[in-house]
């Protein structure tokens, strides 16, 4: 018997799995039942910037772009944030006032725009996925160790606002250098394979998988068994997806280089995932 958690978790090239045992045993489904029993105003933060070709990567954006679908078939109010190299890939497939530009800038600034965002958009729940955030010593790691801080907005200010405010926090990673992943922070420098330096910016619920897109997957799966709706991307909607925000600019930041991939797993590779959720039913 196949769970989401083995499903999303296989190929697992990076060791997150390892992490599977400080999370509870079934965290896709107890984390959309939380998000369910929840307010209708989700907040959905993304967007890697990955240095060696100044561009953001694919994983990421196309699990947010199909996750905030799912949650507006379901009747959440959604909004997306990154930064100026993350919004554009949502341009075309959103309202413009869904879209959130966050600005590159310090703490003070970051923070003040952070509580902006939550006073206008009065979130019930916050969302990130595979979004690089802070190490204990403020800087901004990608999987190389090299600090990309100057091209990452400090979209840390809305989850930590979130934390603090009684606001649902969910993260969403791969790799243990994610918004969320402070969660497990000890946890994940005490790993082989994972940071030394590991994000601390934790959310209340974390989603591990073995590419940050098939923990949305899994989060859509575990929402459309719970709501009966029939809600994830087919094949053909997800080879679409990973081909037009190629297109536009986005690369395969494991690799790194301009291609239809994700993490390095072709197309055919990710939309297996997805045969094999549709198929746990």
């Amino acid at each position: 018997y196949m769970s989401i958690e083995d499903i999303i978790l296989q190929n697992d090239n990076r060791g997150v799995s390892q992490l599977r045992k400080h999370l509870p045993e079934n965290f896709c489904m107890e984390t959309a039942q939380k998000l369910l029993n929840n307010g209708p105003k989700v907040i959905i933060g993304t967007g890697f910037y990955i240095y060696s070709l100044d561009a953001p990567e694919t994983d990421g954006p196309v699990g947010v772009a199909f996750l905030a679908k799912a949650l507006q078939t379901l009747g959440f109010d959604i909004s997306i944030v990154s930064d100026k190299y993350g919004c554009f890939l949502f341009e075309e497939l959103f309202d413009g006032h869904q879209i959130i530009n966050f600005p590159i800038t310090g703490k003070e600034e970051s923070d003040i725009f952070a509580t902006q965002v939550i006073v206008d958009r009065k979130p019930d729940t916050l969302i990130s996925v595979e979004r690089c955030g802070l190490t204990e010593d403020g800087t901004f790691l990608n999987m190389r160790g090299v600090d990309v801080g100057e091209y990452t907005a400090r979209l840390d200010s809305l989850y930590e606002y979130g934390n603090t405010n009684n606001i649902y926090t969910i993260g969403v990673g791969d790799g243990g250098n994610e918004i969320g992943m402070g969660k497990l922070a000890r946890e994940v420098a005490g790993y082989e394979k994972l940071p030394d330096k590991p994000c601390i910016t934790p959310t209340d619920d974390l989603i591990i998988a073995s590419v940050s897109n098939w923990g949305c997957y899994g989060l859509i799966y575990a929402l459309a068994k719970i709501t009966n709706k029939d809600l994830l991307p087919t094949e053909e909607e997800n080879s679409n997806l990973i081909i037009r925000m190629v297109d536009q600019g986005a690369v395969d930041g494991l690799i790194p280089k301009k291609q239809y991939s994700v993490d390095g797993f072709s197309i055919e590779e990710n939309n297996k995932i997805l045969s094999e959720l549709r198929n746990l039913s």
